[in-house]
């Protein structure tokens, strides 16, 4: 694994308002995607494959008129995730946030990092920063933090 895959993007992400897919941000149409139930790009694969449009139609209820959109979120999806159309397998920092109010979480971060590459001197580095706030963020305090880092804030 590769410290590089922290960074890929996440089957989790929002399609509506998402500040790396620009059309999210411009037309309303995913506003109403949205509310018809497509909110994750996740919800986007059917049967472990990118659904056609007329599939998310007949799932979700789209208007027709939103053809355009979905050529839009394909082609994010498409250059996004490399085994598309097929779903792409779990990135291991895609379970973080639902370890965060479980008992180890902070045990199962640091043998992540360690899983990366445990010879490297930048990931013996890395964990010696970890280890200095560990005390300070086990009450709650990685929540915030992790918050940030996987959910960064979009400035308005």
């Amino acid at each position: 694994m590769n410290i590089s895959n922290f960074f890929s993007a996440s089957l989790h992400g929002p399609v509506d308002r998402n500040h790396v897919f620009t059309p999210s941000l411009i037309h309303d149409a995913f506003s109403l995607w949205k509310r018809k139930g497509i909110q994750i790009f996740r919800d986007l694969f059917v049967n472990d494959a990118f659904a056609s449009f007329s599939t998310l139609v007949s799932k979700f209820s789209p208007p027709l008129s939103h053809l355009f959109r979905y050529f839009q979120v394909r082609h994010y999806v498409s250059s996004h995730f490399p085994s598309f159309p097929a779903l792409p397998l779990k990135q291991p920092w895609e379970d973080m946030p639902t370890l965060l109010p479980r008992q180890r979480a902070i045990s199962y971060i640091h043998s992540l990092i360690l899983s990366l590459n445990p010879s490297s001197t930048n990931n013996t580095k890395m964990l010696g920063h970890w280890s200095l706030g560990l005390t300070s963020l086990r009450n709650g305090g990685i929540r915030q933090l992790l918050g940030c880092v996987i959910f960064p804030p979009v400035p308005d």
